[in-house]
């Protein structure tokens, strides 16, 4: 099952992909778009930050991975939160 939903005017989105269990989602996107122009260019080193930086606030319970696109005259970002699977 996949919940999504997204907020045109704020740029935020979510979406949940759920298994037929009562355990936490195994993947959490959270995505946020914003006009050309209005945040810093998004190099490979930023990147590496906003994941880092996610990670961090996360812990080892998920992996954090971000995705990056320019779409109809948008910056948007996707953080991508995947359940790390237990050893």
């Amino acid at each position: 099952m996949v919940v999504g939903g997204f907020d045109p005017s704020t740029g935020f989105g979510i979406s949940i992909h759920r298994s037929d269990s009562d355990d936490p989602p195994q993947v959490v996107i959270v995505g946020s778009s914003f006009p050309l122009g209005a945040m810093p260019p998004m190099t490979e080193q930023a990147q590496k930050d906003v994941e880092a930086s996610a990670q961090q606030d996360l812990g080892t319970s998920y992996h954090v991975g971000l995705r990056y696109e320019r779409k109809d005259n948008l910056d948007c970002i996707h953080l991508m939160l995947t359940k790390q699977k237990l050893a």
